[in-house]
């Protein structure tokens, strides 16, 4: 956090997110449940991990723009 003072980590958060456009503080419970649960394989809310037999069976398209593909490199699109 920016400070140890809520008010101030508040404060700081809505300017920095306004010209983004984005709420502050739903962003900030979701970043603290990406944290919360990173890497886990059912509850990571940012990247869907898969085993290799559903990834296969995942569409073709997602799977090229999922770095599969250089097309997926340049587009840097998660996978």
């Amino acid at each position: 956090s920016f400070s140890k003072s809520n008010v101030l980590n508040g404060v700081v958060g809505h300017i920095c997110h306004a010209p983004l456009m984005v709420p502050f503080y739903p962003w900030a419970y979701s970043h603290k449940q990406h944290h919360r649960f990173h890497n886990h394989r059912t509850k990571d809310m940012s990247h869907p991990w898969m085993k290799a037999e559903e990834y296969k069976e995942t569409n073709a398209v997602v799977r090229a723009l999922a770095l599969d593909h250089w097309i997926g490199l340049y587009l840097g699109f998660p996978g």
